[in-house]
C-alpha cells in the first residue's frame, strides 16, 4: 500500500473515532421490541488486520512530509504486528463474532452469523430481507481495533471502538444503537452514554519494541479486549 493511501486510511480512522460523538444512542428494550428470540449477527464491518496507532508524533510538526514519514512508519508497525497475529491465526473480526454469538446463546437467544459481503465501513445502507435472512432481528456492527499510544512517551494499550445497531428483520425498525469503547484513555470523542471499558494494565507495553518482543501477551491482550466488548454487547441485549 502506498504511503499516500495509508495516510488516507489514517484520516479515515480519525474520522471514525470522532464520528462516535454524533452517533445517537438508543437503548434496547427487549419487551418493547417484542421479546425477539433470534439474532443474526451480521458479518462485522472491521479491518482484516489490527491498527497500531501512535496518535501524536514528532512528524506532525513537519506538514505533509512528516505525515508521509509517519504513515510509512505506521505501515511498518502494522505489517510487523500482522505477522504476529497471522502466526497465531488471530482474527479480530472472527474473535468478536465467535464470542458474541456464544454469549448471546448463553443469554437465551437463537444466535448465529448472518454472512454478508461488506464493501465499506460503517452500518449497512440496506439490510437483507427477512426472506433472504430469516430471523427476528439483525445486529449490525462496525468496529476498529488494535493497539494505541497517545504519544512517544505513553504506552501502547489495546483499543476497540465498536458501534452497534440492531434492527427488526421484518420492517428494519431500529431497536438499539449504542457505542462501546474499550480504552478511552487516548481519546475524548465518544458519546457520554457510551459503554466504556478501562484497559487491563496487564496488557500495557512501554513502546512498540516491547509490544513486538512479547507476541503471545500482545495477541492475548487484544483478544481479551475484544472479548470484553463482546460481553458488553451481550449485556446490552439482555
Amino acid at each position: 500500500m502506498s504511503t499516500i493511501s495509508r495516510t488516507s486510511l489514517l484520516f479515515v480512522f480519525a474520522l471514525a473515532i470522532s464520528a462516535c460523538a454524533t452517533l445517537p444512542q438508543i437503548p434496547y428494550d427487549r419487551t418493547a421490541a417484542g421479546n425477539p428470540k433470534t439474532i443474526r449477527v451480521l458479518t462485522p464491518a472491521a479491518p482484516e488486520k489490527a491498527s497500531v496507532v501512535l496518535a501524536a508524533t514528532v512528524g506532525q510538526s513537519f506538514g505533509l512530509i512528516g505525515a508521509l514519514i509517519d504513515a510509512g512508519m505506521q505501515s511498518s508497525r502494522e505489517s510487523d504486528f500482522e505477522k504476529i497475529t497471522t502466526a497465531r491465526s488471530f482474527s479480530g473480526k472472527g474473535a468478536y463474532l465467535r464470542k458474541t454469538i456464544e454469549l448471546l446463546k448463553a443469554a437465551g437467544y437463537d444466535a448465529s452469523e448472518g454472512p454478508i459481503q461488506r464493501t465499506e465501513r460503517g452500518f449497512l445502507k440496506q439490510y437483507p430481507s427477512a426472506a433472504d435472512m430469516p430471523g427476528d432481528t439483525l445486529l449490525d456492527v462496525s468496529f476498529n481495533y488494535g493497539y494505541l499510544a497517545a504519544g512517544m512517551s505513553t504506552p501502547y494499550r489495546p483499543f476497540v471502538y465498536a458501534e452497534l445497531k440492531m434492527v427488526r428483520a421484518s420492517d428494519k425498525a431500529v431497536l438499539m444503537q449504542r457505542t462501546i469503547a474499550y480504552n478511552t484513555l487516548n481519546t475524548v470523542n465518544i458519546p457520554e452514554t457510551a459503554v466504556t471499558i478501562a484497559p487491563d494494565p496487564a496488557y500495557e507495553f512501554k513502546d512498540f519494541d516491547a509490544l513486538i518482543a512479547d507476541p503471545d501477551r500482545a495477541v492475548k491482550g487484544l483478544d481479551e479486549a475484544i472479548g470484553q466488548v463482546a460481553t458488553a454487547t451481550a449485556t446490552l441485549l439482555r
